[in-house]
C-alpha cells in the first residue's frame, strides 16, 4: 500500500518547501491530506497532491527566482505579465510563494516562438 504513496520528503522536494513550512500549512489546514502510519512517518497520496495543487506534480516545481533566471527578466516584468494574464501558469503556495511547473513553462515558451519568413 505504501508503494503508491509519496513520502513527505518527496513532496517537500517537489514543492521546494521546508518541513517547517509544510508543518505550518498542516496546522492551518492548508496542506494536502497526509497519512500517518505506525512508524509515524507522513505520506501523501499522488491523488491528494494533485487535488490540492490542481495539477499533477510529478517533478520538482520551479521557484520564481529560477524562472526569472531562465527567462532573463526582472521580477517586475514577470509581475506585469501575470497582471496581464500573459505569464506562464503559476501556482501560489499557502505561504504566498509562487511555483511554476516546468511543463507549463515549456508550453508557454513554445506558444511564444516567433516565426520569421525566409528572405
Amino acid at each position: 500500500m505504501t508503494a503508491a504513496l509519496l513520502p513527505l520528503s518527496e513532496v517537500l522536494t517537489r514543492l521546494k518547501v521546508s518541513r517547517s513550512t509544510f508543518d505550518t500549512w498542516r496546522v492551518l489546514g492548508k496542506s494536502p491530506e497526509c497519512i500517518k502510519f505506525a512508524n509515524r512517518r507522513l505520506y501523501v497520496s499522488p491523488a491528494a497532491l494533485t487535488s490540492w495543487f490542481g495539477a499533477p506534480v510529478t517533478e520538482p516545481l520551479l521557484t520564481l527566482p529560477e524562472v526569472l533566471t531562465m527567462l532573463d527578466v526582472a521580477r517586475s516584468t514577470f509581475d506585469t505579465w501575470r497582471s496581464l494574464d500573459s505569464a506562464p501558469s503559476c501556482f501560489k503556495l499557502p505561504n504566498g510563494q509562487i511555483r511554476v511547473r516546468s511543463a507549463d513553462l515549456a508550453a508557454w515558451l513554445n506558444a511564444h516562438v516567433e516565426m520569421r519568413e525566409a528572405a
